[in-house]
């Protein structure tokens, strides 16, 4: 079937596909800019793909056409010409957008009955184009909540979700005379270095706590548990090859797709694949053992705590095998400095009410891994 307005745009199309950072920097390039330079010759601006979506994350596939894909741009002007033009800005451009950009169309419908939002060419031509103009300071309150600029404490820093600070840093800048985006990301390109190691400690702690689980659901029999405990602490290790290499984790959608593009996956993967796979006790233990020496190791070249042995212990002699992983989070605790606790107001971290702060790691539902408001609204209480 054709492309005409009076067909449904049947959009996914494996034949058509190309990545959005791709397609919305020549739509950027070829179309959007060139109306704005006619009209406002003087502007400044910044302009990108970045937020959310998986093209902006650049994880997209055909299967991303049906839905928020296509030509589409995010125009950031200064929080004094904001107020002044935007709604000229946008009026303009849409009066001047062809009705499509290679193929796909300008028009996008926002009413759909699912709540989504996709192009479709406009029955009566009318174009209501996919374009936000907002200030870097409107889009970094709606990710995280927070004002910018402004200084962070270390307890706003706990309340950001790793899928919100993506949001900020990913996706590509195509506009930069402005200059306020890319000073933005910078800022949040990752955590402060002892939000990073509290963080870190987070994990390994929490794994610390489980580890030995494995082994007790075996000795009931209990194989569905003891599969689902290790597929937790898999998760964890895997959360923590993200911040070993400083990289923010994507949500469960991408969260393996993105672990596939770390420079230690090529090691680990096979590793934490024996894990999940195993068909005996035995086989789970030694891959797990395996995976904790080899985070380790990592740890330890990154030279951030005091070096920590490469050894396997006998927890409490009870003949399950694993790592003493409560050494790293000692470790970890020794290297955090005594100012960041007194922030924190948490001399005590094993008191329920200062566990708090430890809470964004150990997320997994996506609707609040993407969500730092609600995490603000637990931390901040």
């Amino acid at each position: 079937m054709g492309i005409t307005r009076t067909n449904r745009y049947r959009l996914k199309d494996r034949k058509r596909f190309l990545p959005g950072l791709l397609l919305n920097e020549g739509f950027f390039h070829e179309v959007i800019k060139p109306i704005i330079d006619s009209h406002f010759p003087n502007l400044h601006y910044d302009a990108a793909l970045t937020g959310h979506c998986s093209d902006a994350l650049g994880f997209d596939t055909y299967i991303s056409m049906d839905h928020y894909w296509g030509p589409r741009a995010i125009i950031f002007l200064s929080k004094k010409d904001h107020p002044k033009i935007a709604e000229n800005l946008k009026s303009i451009v849409r009066q001047n957008l062809p009705e499509s950009y290679k193929g796909f169309p300008t028009n996008w419908n926002f009413y759909l009955s699912d709540n989504g939002h996709r192009p479709e060419f406009s029955p009566d031509g009318q174009i209501d184009p996919n374009l936000s103009i907002e200030t870097v300071g409107q889009f970094v309150h709606e990710e995280l909540g927070v004002e910018y600029p402004q200084s962070l404490s270390s307890k706003d820093w706990l309340t950001f979700s790793e899928q919100e600070l993506l949001h900020l840093t990913t996706g590509k800048v195509f506009h930069n005379t402005l200059h306020e985006l890319e000073k933005m990301r910078a800022s949040f390109r990752y955590y402060p270095h002892e939000i990073w190691l509290f963080k870190m400690r987070s994990l390994w702690k929490s794994i610390a706590e489980e580890q030995a689980f494995v082994g007790r659901c075996h000795d009931v029999k209990d194989e569905l548990g003891e599969r689902l405990i290790a597929t937790r602490i898999t998760n964890k290790l895997m959360k923590l090859c993200f911040y070993l290499e400083k990289s923010f984790y994507p949500y469960s959608k991408w969260f393996g797709t993105g672990f596939s593009k770390l420079d230690c996956a090529k090691e680990l993967t096979p590793i934490f694949d024996e894990i999940l796979s195993a068909n005996s006790y035995k086989k789970r233990e030694q891959s797990l053992c395996g995976a904790y020496i080899k985070m380790v190791k990592k740890h330890n070249g990154l030279k951030i705590t005091e070096p920590l042995p490469l050894e396997i212990i006998d927890y409490y002699q009870r003949g399950y095998k694993g790592y003493q992983t409560n050494q790293i989070v000692d470790a970890l605790t020794k290297s955090i400095s005594p100012e960041f606790w007194n922030e924190l107001g948490s001399v005590d971290l094993e008191k329920k009410d200062n566990r708090v702060f430890e809470i964004e790691p150990l997320l997994d539902d996506s609707n609040h891994v993407r969500n730092s408001k609600i995490l603000r609204r637990i931390i901040m209480r």
